[in-house]
Formats: structure tokens, sequence, C-alpha cells
């Protein structure tokens, strides 16, 4: 949903301006936040004429008969949050129910990177969220997915690929406004080709480069800005953001979930280094059922950074205009002036973003937390629902880890975890042998890890271990496991492992909990395996119940889900594990279970 091109209403948004013809809208008497120029204005009015804003100042002259007139006193007027880099299908909901949760939040427009559904279903899966975002009222730009995969073939398998000429005929989407992410920054300051190929087509199209540059810096990120990236939300230390921004990238600030909320290390920056914060932007990056149900969205976020010192103005700022100018389309969004879209938020409590109503298009969509309009479902295809695709029934043999080791015990490698970070450490423990298989050790909390590729049919289980977790029983699985999306168990004996995957693989995905070949929980997510037909709300409500299962089976993390489907991602420093096997995360090898 979008108002009319400008181009096409000049006359009558003059018109009205002038009082010749007559607001379809007018917010009344408002305290204007200002993001042009940082400051808050008193008692002003806002005329808007379809869809678009046609006067900000004294509007009585534009009001009629049928011009609808909201008193906008003790309010104020802010433009409509923008998120810059989230992953709508990361939130195990669809574009519409993503949309539901996040409107009456206040967010009326997101850049989305939609490279979870990319890795399973390619470009097909990102035109599905496209086509599904044009019947919203929410404004939803495209990133186009640059890294299908994260890293190179032969280190994990994908369902699908994306090159420089799929790069090359999303750029001519309307709806596109950037290149995703570039997760691969090992390619980029080697010169991979093929890397550098995708950069160039969208520099050609005039569009930004999206970047992900975790711990980079000196040379090496001298080499990555140089090649037109231009932006990084992966930064977690005060310096390293302002090492990025001292070198032209915008800043994107993240407050997400469990592990990756990183505004109170980084917010120092605005608050302390007192730096020019116009190439700052406040981003969510991945948001979970419970996060949007019972935290919010951008509202949340911009709440924390006023909570952490920020001005209230400079806060919605850098979700709003900020954002917009970065993608170039601060022509159409991101403040309240002439000519722009009228997406509008009132506010009653400016240091709390105590929200009224949310304004998209010149009409009120959402009013004292409450959905206003209707948003009608979307039904994806059948392709969309048969994405996990194993070659057999697995048993426990599939998870055996064999050894030719005649010790009772041998050392190998182990993934080591720790909540509050996505990094993993490589430890090396000492495991029991039986039968020529290496066994876990709950006593040592280590269980057994395994990636099986569902895309193709090749038949790979990578195998591995993990520490951290504290589980004393049963199995755990999800067919969300970044970025391939291959089926992630973990577990702690190799008949519940086996239970785990097949339950998953019959229903088309989801996350499960076995014990004893019984099933504690389960979310159901048959959308690719990473989005449920239910409402935010009722998934919550069932991942809650995971959660509860999770400390059933001795979990002693908070948020494990968070932790474990980061474990597949071979992007990450320092160990993970793909369908392929072990991988050095920081050389990009695949390593041997045994030292």
């Amino acid at each position: 949903m979008n108002p009319p091109p400008l181009s096409k209403i000049t006359k009558n948004l003059s018109l009205t301006a002038m009082g010749e013809k007559k607001s379809d809208l007018v917010v009344k008497g408002s305290d204007l936040v200002n993001v042009y120029s940082r400051e808050i204005i008193e008692s002003i009015d806002v005329a808007v004429k379809k869809g678009r804003i046609a006067l900000v100042g004294d509007a009585d002259h534009t009001i009629g008969s049928e011009t609808k007139v909201i008193d906008g006193s003790d309010k104020y007027l802010t433009p409509g949050f923008l998120d810059g880099h989230v992953h709508i299908d990361d939130s195990m909901a669809t574009v519409t129910e993503f949309a539901r949760a996040v409107i009456p939040r206040g967010t009326t427009g997101v850049f989305m990177d939609p490279h979870e559904i990319a890795n399973v279903l390619g470009l097909k899966g990102v035109k599905l969220m496209i086509e599904e975002s044009r019947g919203l009222p929410l404004k939803v730009y495209n990133t186009v997915p640059s890294c299908v995969p994260a890293t190179s073939p032969s280190l994990e398998t994908t369902g699908a690929e994306i090159g420089p000429e799929e790069v090359k005929e999303a750029m001519r989407w309307d709806e596109t406004v950037a290149l995703g992410e570039m997760m691969n920054y090992p390619g980029v300051i080697q010169g991979n080709e093929k890397i550098h190929e995708m950069i160039e087509e969208t520099l050609n199209a005039g569009k930004v480069v999206e970047g992900h540059a975790p711990g980079m810096s000196g040379k090496s990120l001298n080499a990555y800005a140089a090649a037109g990236i231009s932006s990084c939300h992966e930064s977690t230390e005060m310096e390293e953001g302002l090492e990025k921004l001292r070198l032209g990238m915008h800043l994107m600030i993240r407050e997400g979930f469990a592990s990756l909320k990183n505004l109170s290390d980084l917010i120092s920056i605005v608050t302390e280094e007192n730096v020019d914060s116009n190439r700052i932007s406040l981003v969510t990056d991945d948001r979970h059922p419970k996060d949007l149900t019972e935290d919010g969205h951008m509202d949340d976020v911009v709440r924390r950074a006023i909570e952490e010192g920020v001005d209230p103005v400079k806060a919605i700022q850098m979700s709003s205009l900020n954002t917009a100018k970065h993608f170039q389309v601060d022509g159409e969004i991101g403040g309240i002036a002439p000519g722009k879209s009228a997406d509008m938020v009132t506010i009653s409590d400016l240091s709390k973003i105590e929200i009224d109503e949310v304004i998209i298009d010149g009409e009120i969509m959402a009013r004292a937390g409450k959905l206003t309009t209707e948003l009608k479902p979307y039904k994806y295809p059948k392709f969309a629902e048969n994405s996990v695709r194993i070659p057999k029934k697995l048993g426990s043999g599939d998870f055996e880890i064999k050894t030719s080791s005649q010790s009772e015990n041998t050392e190998v490698r182990v993934i080591k975890v720790k909540e509050g970070t996505p990094k993993t450490e490589s430890i090396v423990k000492k495991l029991p042998v039986s039968h020529g298989s290496i066994q876990p050790s709950t006593k040592d909390d280590v269980a057994k890890i395994s990636v099986i590729e569902r895309h193709n049919k090749t038949g790979n289980i990578g195998l591995g271990f993990v520490n951290g977790f504290g589980f004393e029983k049963g199995a755990t699985a999800s067919t969300i496991a970044h970025d391939s999306h291959n089926l992630l168990v973990l577990g702690t004996n190799d008949d519940d492992m086996a239970s785990a995957t097949n339950k998953l693989a019959e229903v088309g995905g989801g996350i499960i909990s076995v014990s004893d070949g019984e099933i504690l929980a389960m979310v159901k997510l048959p959308i690719a395996g990473l989005m449920s037909k239910l409402s935010l709300k009722e998934t919550n409500k069932k991942m809650k119940k995971v959660s509860e299962s999770w400390k059933e089976l001795g979990c002693k993390i908070e948020s494990p889900f968070s932790t474990m489907v980061l474990l597949a991602l071979p992007v990450i420093p320092e160990l993970r594990i793909t369908d392929k096997g072990l991988i050095d995360a920081n050389n990009f090898e695949i390593l041997e279970v045994e030292v």
C-alpha cells in the first residue's frame, strides 16, 4: 500500500496547501517532532491529501465538511518508525502476521533482508514475501540476499544459490533498495570475483550495499568499505562502531533478541562521544515471537535508547529520517514534511514512547495498540510448504560418531557456547568410547549435535559435540538453523535425536523437544520450515511450552533457542557445524571431530 506517486498529485497538494482544495485528514494542534531540524515545534497542524502531506503549519483553511480531524493537543506527532535491518522470516511469522504485530507499535516501514527464505527457496521465496507485502499498509522494502549460501558451497548445503545474475534481476524490482548484508567478508577483502560482481551490479543500479563486518578493523575494514559496502549492524563494542563511522559507514545499532542486543554497548557513541548521529540508525535485525508480542518492535528500541540517555528527538531521528536517507528513500518517507507519505504516529508520553494512533498514507491503521483495519491472510503455494526433504527415515545409527580408538575415551573438538554472545569457542574434551562410538557426557555437559541436509536429499549429516547447554536427557531439533536452515538437532542420546528429526520432517518443519521418544512440545513451521500459519501470539504460546520443555530436559541457559540456531552459521567465529561437518569459522575449513 502506497500513496499515489508525488508526480501524479503535485497540483492537488499545492491547491490543498493553499486552501483551494480541502484536506482528507488534519492532525490538529500536536507538538511536532521535527527530525529535519531536530526540535519539537509546539501546537502544529498537519494536513493530508491523497495519502501525502500537503501542509505543516496552520491548517484551518484546509478543513472542509468531509475532512477527518484528529485532536492532537496534548500529544506529540512523530514520523512512523522505520526498521533499517530486519529478517521478517526469522520472526516465525508471515509478513502479514509481522505487520499485524508491529504497526500498532508505530512501525510504518521496514527494510527486510529475506535471506532466511532465500536459503530455502531462492528468489522464488523472496518474491513470495514481496508479493504478500503488496497487500499490506506496512511499507516493506527489499534488500536482495547476498550470501546464499553464507559461505562456500564446500562448507554447507543450501536450498538455493543467489549469484550476480539473480542480483541483477532483483535490482530491477520496484521494492528493491539494496543488496542485503554481505556476510562473506573474507570474499570481499580477498577479491572473490562472484562477490564483487554482485556488489557491482548493485552499485550500477544506483542502490546501496549492506554490510556484516563483526570485529573487523584496520586494513581489513578499509578493504571492506572500499568495495562500496555502506553499513554494518554487527558492531558489539563502542570502539568498533566508532571506527566504522569514521570510515564513512552507516552504523546500525542493533537491539534484537537475546544475544543480539548491542544498544547498551554502543549507544555511548551518541551519549558520550557526542559524534554526529546523522549516520546512525536503530535496527532490530531479528526479533522472535516473545520479543514482538511482549516487548514490542521499534518502539521498544527507541524507548531503550532514551533510557540509555539519548535525547528522545534524536532517538526518533535515528529510527526514521536517518534510515530513510541511508536507503535513498527520504524523498518518500522518514519525516513529516510537505510531499512526503503521511506516515505518522501520535504519542502521549515521548520519554516512554506511549503510542496512541498510527497513521499510514493518511489513514488511521491502529489506535491504542490495536489495528483498526483488517489484514487479509496470504496463502503460500504448496512448494513453499514442502521444504523438509530427507532421503530416508533416520535411525539412531545415523547419529553415531565412530572412532578407531581402542581406549576407553578419546579427545574431541567441542563447540563451547556461552549465553549472551553468538560467538563460540573451540575446546577439547575427553569423551567415553563405547562399541567403537564416541559418546556424549551429561556429567561433563557435553551433548551431541547434528545438522541434517534437508533441501536436496543429499543424505549429508554433520556430527559433533557441544558444551554449555546443560541438557541432562532427551533431544531438541529445529529447521530454523542459520543461515542454510538445514535440520539442526541437539541431544543426549541417538534415539531421541532420531525421533525429533523424523517428526519435523513429517510435519514440514518447526521446533521440537523429545524425551524417551515422546514429544514434550512442538511448534510447527510449515512455510519453508521457517514460518508459522498461526498468529504471533499463538506461536509465542507454543514457544513458551517449548522453553518449559527445555528446562525439563535440564537446560541451564535462559534463552537456548537463540544460542542453538546460530550454531550452524559458519560466518561467526569460532567453531560451528553444518551438514558437511565441524567448521573452523576463522579459517573456513572442515575439521575432524577427533583431535
